[in-house]
């Protein structure tokens, strides 16, 4: 596996158990992310914060984001992704909120792996919204089930099933990673 941080941006105060918190405490190189200007989402207060993590690790940055976090965490990837050049290798979006006045609009097609989480069932009346963003971006839609906002109060635990989708990601970035290299006449560990 690429060497990578793994930088997880909540979209709410959370709880000090819900998954988000509890994958930030246990993934290798993982790191839980609060940008400056959290109230609005500002996406202006994330490509620094997703720099200095950058920095701070050598390899490339995963971003996992959920609800309001998932459109500033989009507009940065677009940003810091473009042509495989930025540090931004692949996101994760879970139950994207309706897109904040302060960043609507924004969404770009990401060019590089990316997936949304859809909350689906009785309790995902913005299931359509989800979809609209996974199509905006170009990324990969998978079913969550019944995980409403995905917050604290969905009871995930651990979220087994988020965790093989994170699983996906990072595999298919190591894929693309490889490809990259193989089509420069390189290799991985190769000087």
């Amino acid at each position: 596996m690429t060497a990578r941080t793994l930088l997880i941006a909540d979209g709410f105060t959370g709880a000090d158990d819900d998954w988000m918190r509890r994958w930030a405490g246990s993934l290798p190189d993982a790191r839980l992310l609060l940008p400056v200007g959290f109230g609005s989402m500002d996406p202006e207060s994330w490509p620094g914060a997703i720099g200095r993590a950058g920095a701070e690790r050598p390899g490339r940055v995963a971003l996992v984001a959920r609800g309001r976090a998932c459109h500033a965490a989009a507009v940065v990837a677009a940003r810091q992704g473009a042509g495989r050049c930025g540090p931004v290798a692949g996101a994760m979006f879970v139950a994207p909120a309706p897109a904040p006045r302060d960043v609507g609009g924004c969404l770009a097609f990401l060019a590089m792996p990316s997936v949304v989480v859809i909350s689906c069932g009785a309790q995902a009346p913005g299931a359509a919204d989800m979809r609209d963003f996974a199509r905006a971006i170009g990324g990969a839609s998978v079913d969550g089930g019944e995980i409403g906002d995905a917050g604290a109060g969905a009871g995930l635990g651990d979220w087994t099933h988020g965790r093989s989708v994170l699983f996906w990601l990072t595999e298919t970035i190591d894929e693309g990673d490889a490809a990259l290299l193989a089509s420069c006449g390189l290799s991985a560990g190769a000087p």
